[in-house]
């Protein structure tokens, strides 16, 4: 064996521009061990914007030094198509207790969102390899379904595909026009085309406790557009909060955390060490078991496979090779199997939401006549932007 090669076995999942595939690595030299490697998906509409958001992606993950944060080991080719190589985490995602029949443990619980805060806080500050100025990382996405726990008992923060940063020199983090968020975990500035901070990814965290720890979702049964509507002013937004807050069976404590974190203003929520200074003395006021005690236990659900086009293959890696936006480079990353692929589902957009959602919201702020106006600009950008 002259090359590296990676036998890609199963389909872990797949995102907005990519699919993850457990895969098992072998070197010239003998070591045989398993990775993740996210390949572009087959069926984008934009594989450009894919591809540089891949690299994006594996620039900040390589910039980022923390046990939470997931590694990369290599951006590379493999017969042509771009992927990234990944540690294996091998455990279940958060979101499997995100249901009031199913919950953490409140130690545990509290054990994740502390680890995860102290991961944000340390993105949003730890200085740039070359520059050593602050990396100033926002994720964007926090949520349930990008937080993982491990049989090694961590927490590992998944999926920096949208996150930006206003230190690096990213390539598509201004290529989009659309809002980078989920909604249901998204705060108020995300939805008025605010600046993104580490303040927002904070309100998603907050937003995640309050999911698993009462089993329901923030904005249970609100669509987009009126989550949208509660974003535009404090008062009514806080009323709402405060409705919810009622809900949560727990101690004033941790009401008062996830009031703070939920606030409609970014700058008067806590940083990602202050809410982790907050949840200490609540984490050591709970009983066992804590995370890493708990995960020894951890029961793994039944694997569900994604569909995959490039499950069986074996791919051979190019040394050497710069990853850049040749056109061969962007065909091979975005080609597969058609067959196999013809039926996937479209591309989804986390982001495309709110080019809708704001629209309507315009339609009751500011009259029918510019909210139509603007609902079919942001129609247009959904289908063509």
């Amino acid at each position: 064996m002259t090359a590296t090669t990676y036998t890609l076995e199963r389909c872990l999942g797949r995102g907005g521009y990519g699919e993850v595939y457990l895969a098992t690595r072998r070197t010239p030299s003998g070591l045989v061990h398993r990775v993740a490697v996210k390949m572009l998906r087959a069926d984008l509409t934009r594989p450009v914007l894919g591809l540089r958001r891949m690299r994006d992606e594996a620039r900040l993950l390589a910039a980022l030094e923390h046990p939470v944060i997931v590694r990369v080991l290599e951006l590379t080719r493999l017969d042509g198509r771009v992927a990234i190589v990944m540690e294996h985490l091998e455990g279940v995602d958060v979101a499997e207790f995100g249901r009031s029949s199913r919950l953490l443990p409140r130690r545990v619980l509290l054990d994740v969102i502390s680890d995860v805060a102290h991961a944000l806080d340390r993105a949003w500050n730890a200085p740039a390899p070359l520059t050593g100025e602050p990396l100033r990382l926002v994720h964007r996405d926090i949520k349930p379904a990008n937080l993982r726990i491990t049989v090694n008992g961590t927490v590992k923060l998944l999926d920096f595909g949208i996150a930006r940063s206003d230190t690096l020199d990213l390539e598509a983090q201004t290529y989009s026009g659309h809002f980078a968020m989920t909604p249901g975990y998204a705060a108020p500035e995300s939805f008025l085309s605010a600046e993104q901070t580490h303040a927002t990814d904070i309100f998603a965290l907050t937003a995640t406790l309050f999911r698993l720890w009462t089993g329901t979702k923030l904005f249970e049964k609100r669509t987009v557009a009126e989550q949208a509507t509660l974003a535009i002013a404090q008062r009514p937004f806080d009323r709402f909060i405060e409705s919810r807050l009622a809900t949560v069976d727990g101690p004033e404590s941790l009401k008062t955390l996830l009031r703070n974190g939920l606030a409609w203003s970014g700058p008067r929520r806590p940083t990602g060490v202050e809410l982790q200074q907050t949840l200490e003395p609540m984490i050591e006021g709970l009983p066992a078991p804590g995370l890493r005690r708990w995960a020894r236990d951890l029961e793994l659900p039944p694997v569900r496979d994604a569909r995959g086009s490039l499950v069986g293959l074996t791919l051979t890696e190019e040394a050497h090779v710069a990853v850049e936006d040749e056109p061969e480079v962007i065909a091979a990353s975005a080609t597969t199997v058609l067959h196999r692929s013809s039926s996937a589902s479209p591309e989804p957009s986390r982001w495309s939401l709110a080019s809708i959602a704001l629209p309507l919201v315009l339609v009751l702020a500011l009259g029918f006549g510019l909210g139509v106006f603007a609902l079919i600009l942001g129609v247009i950008g959904v289908f063509f932007g």
